[in-house]
């Protein structure tokens, strides 16, 4: 006997009927149909697209979730109009006049609602809440409002959502606005999707495009199962995420015979921060001043961190006497900068009218422009095809395939900002977001490795997916702020545990110094120690790739978290021996935000590192430092240095497309050469002179000028300024590139 299903009908690129209590999936054809399914999902769709959003019964077969051989066999004896899962749009106005457009997405799965506000075209505010549904109507009493600040409304307001058509919904909204004001308006059903996003991608010719592939083509023993057949792409992912994916291919792709090398002995084939950050600024065909759901993808060799130095600072070499490069085992990196001018004179203002008046934040949010517009952060990520090529432990096509993609969607996960899953407490898991070696299944790396894809199911953790669908908008939409990923409790600056050995690890930081110039940079030592008797695997101490949290206490008595200019993902294992201390020495001059510190007085500075093997977030002691107040020509450095280029220009030792941050290094050195920024502005001059550049965009490599710069790098030594290490790795890049050939200050032009 047929069965038979009352409901909605919703016609996009599939055919599903909403009934009251389920949402099947609807073809014309036997599901032993001898077609793919693409073709048989594609003939419902042709053969029901005109009775879309019509209410109707359906007489076929029912196979769990789809009714084959499905036909209309009349139209519902009684209109049911139910709410669809998805999002809807429309504009709502108050009883006072004042309108507000509202995306709102609906999850009855989870019984959760979520909307974005929007006034005069600018983000206004978001709420989230779990919902009940009473009759027809699903209520939230009273949700919490987050506007655009970092606060929430200190009163509840009032969202109830009822169908009043076959894709409407009639919404009644109390938003706690300082003058609260009852909203009300229909809005219309947009997609069974939670969100839109657009990447546009770019790659060098030779490098493949994001794979595409089927889980046929995997051995059985080497996926879970009970995984059901899928074709798998970027796009397909992100859709069964809740979030549809268009992605957009450049035309044609970047050159890849600019020249195998600028000239720095331990580059080959690899590309560094100036150059990746050049590509990215200069190609990204969006505007990096909008939050807008576009994100840049950029696929190239190999990437290029610099020198690998040994915990004295000196340069580790291989065994022909050439530098070991520290990015060996980066897979990807995310661009996350927004270094604008921070010495910006409203502030002492927004921070009084964000904590009493947030209403009224946005008159003075000079972030999309102006004297103080800053680029916005997550917009764009870069991933190395060869360097994945260079850790497969199995060298088959689908396997390489797999690995690809999953570091790509790794990548746009944290655009999308979301954390490392070991640093959020879900390290047994096989989510996008965590490292295979990582996966706490197996005794020995290779083990976990193959382990973790054995039970990969293609799939982000529950928590991710709930931040991917109904996450606040300035914390997800490319662009926004990094609130997911961040924690920086107060609290760790009065542990009585800091410090101590309550895990396997123990973790002390020691600045250079205690007192610093205005202006001159921080920096601080970080040391690590295993005091167990087993390895304990362990990341880069560098702050950059996420395992290290910096929390600095600011002068006014606020905690902000150190965020690096770019993140960046490794695919190697590493771990740290037994009763084995390792060493960093780190920067935090500049961060995402710009210079650090800025402000003159009292900072107290401390880290965080996840211990893997026993689970406790690990935190050094506090250390204190001073910055002192303006004397000499500190506050005409403080006017040259504090602006968004020198930042950039600081933080990746150089850049020859930043050309105000080349010329304000000049500046600084030519007019205050006894300051101590000088040293500083010295060694990335001279850093950025010895590296030379190449620029895949305009097809040309200016090389390596060693000439011009080691006089640069040998007045930064002889400044006295800096710590042992950094003074011994200064030594050891004189005289490397002091053996080599003078290469005179050129352009090589493509053919």
């Amino acid at each position: 006997m047929a069965d038979r299903k009352s409901g909605l009908l919703h016609v996009e690129n599939r055919v599903t009927l909403n009934t009251v209590s389920e949402v099947i999936e609807v073809i014309t054809l036997p599901l032993q149909a001898g077609i793919g399914w693409e073709a048989i999902t594609a003939q419902a769709v042709q053969h029901f697209s005109p009775y879309d959003g019509q209410c109707v019964t359906l007489e076929g077969d029912l196979h769990g979730g789809i009714l084959a051989s499905a036909r209309i066999v009349t139209d519902c004896q009684e209109p049911v109009f139910s709410i669809r899962n998805g999002t809807y749009h429309g504009r709502i106005e108050s009883t006072t006049g004042e309108v507000l457009y509202v995306d709102l997405r609906m999850d009855g799965a989870s019984e959760v609602i979520s909307a974005d506000f929007f006034r005069d075209g600018l983000y206004y505010a978001s709420t989230r809440t779990r919902a009940q549904k009473e009759g027809e109507s699903w209520i939230a009493p009273s949700p919490r409002f987050i506007f655009n600040t970092d606060t929430e409304s200190e009163i509840g307001g009032h969202l109830e959502v009822t169908p009043s058509g076959a894709a409407t919904l009639q919404v009644n909204c109390l938003v706690p606005e300082a003058l609260p004001n009852q909203y009300t308006g229909e809005i219309s059903f947009q997609s069974e999707h939670f969100r839109v996003l657009n990447i546009e991608v770019d790659k060098l010719d030779g490098v493949p495009w994001p794979p595409e592939y089927s889980t046929r083509d995997i051995p059985p023993n080497s996926q879970p199962s009970d995984l059901e057949e899928m074709d798998i792409s970027l796009s397909s992912l992100f859709r069964q995420a809740g979030v549809e994916t268009r992605i957009h291919f450049n035309d044609g792709a970047l050159a890849a015979d600019i020249g195998a090398s600028a000239g720095r002995p331990w580059e080959g084939d690899r590309w560094d921060e100036r150059e990746l950050h050049e590509m990215m600024d200069t190609n990204y065909s969006r505007s990096l001043n909008d939050r807008e759901w576009w994100l840049y993808l950029l696929i190239v060799t190999r990437f290029d961190g610099g020198p690998e130095t040994d915990n004295s600072g000196y340069l580790v070499v291989d065994d022909q006497g050439l530098p070991v490069n520290s990015g060996i085992g980066t897979t990807g990196i995310i661009f996350d900068h927004s270094t604008g001018n921070i010495r910006d004179p409203w502030a002492q203002w927004t921070d009084f009218i964000a904590t009493n008046y947030p209403q009224y934040l946005h008159l003075f949010d000079f972030g999309r422009g102006g004297a103080f517009g800053n680029s916005r952060a997550r917009q764009g990520v870069a991933v190395f095809w060869s360097e994945t090529l260079d850790f497969l432990v199995r060298n088959e096509t689908w396997y390489r395939d797999r690995q690809f993609l999953r570091t790509i969607v790794h990548e746009l996960g944290h655009a999308l900002n979301l954390a490392h899953t070991w640093l959020v407490g879900r390290a047994d898991t096989t989510s996008f977001m965590n490292y295979p070696h990582r996966y706490p299944h197996g005794g020995s790396a290779l083990d976990r490795i193959l382990n973790y894809w054995r039970d990969f199911d293609y799939a982000f953790d529950p928590e991710e997916l709930f931040h991917l669908k109904h996450g606040f908008y300035d914390e997800i939409v490319p662009g926004g702020r990094m609130e997911f990923m961040e924690w920086s409790p107060t609290s760790v600056f009065r542990d009585p545990n800091a410090g101590g050995t309550r895990a396997n690890l123990a973790l002390g930081i020691e600045p250079t110094k205690e007192l610093f110039r205005f202006t001159e940079p921080v920096t601080v030592n970080i040391r690590v120690y295993n005091h167990s008797s087993e390895p304990v695997p362990f990341g880069r101490l560098s702050p950059s790739y996420g395992d290290v949290v910096f929390l600095i206490r600011k002068p006014s008595g606020g905690t902000v978290r150190y965020r690096p200019l770019i993140y960046k993902c490794q695919i190697t294992k590493e771990t740290i021996a037994n009763k084995e201390t390792k060493t960093h020495l780190t920067s935090l001059a500049v961060g995402s935000e710009g210079f650090i510190f800025d402000t003159p007085g009292r900072y107290e500075i401390t880290a965080m590192i996840p211990d893997p093997s026993s689970g406790i977030m690990v935190v050094a002691r506090p250390s204190t430092i001073w910055v002192k107040y303006p004397e000499g020509n500190d506050e005409n450095v403080a006017k040259v240095i504090f602006d968004r280029e020198p930042a950039l220009y600081l933080y990746m030792g150089g850049g020859h497309h930043l050309k105000n941050g080349s010329a304000a290094m000049e500046e600084v050195v030519a007019r205050f050469p006894d300051h101590p920024f000088a040293a500083h502005a010295n060694l990335v001059l001279g850093l950025d002179k010895v590296s030379g550049q190449k620029n895949a965009v305009s097809g040309t490599v200016q090389s390596a000028d060693p000439i011009a710069g080691i006089p640069n790098l040998q007045k930064a030594l002889d400044s006295g300024v800096f710590s042992d290490s950094s003074a011994n790795r200064l030594k050891d890049t004189i005289a490397l590139y002091s053996k080599e050939e003078p290469v005179k200050d050129q352009y090589k032009s493509k053919e």
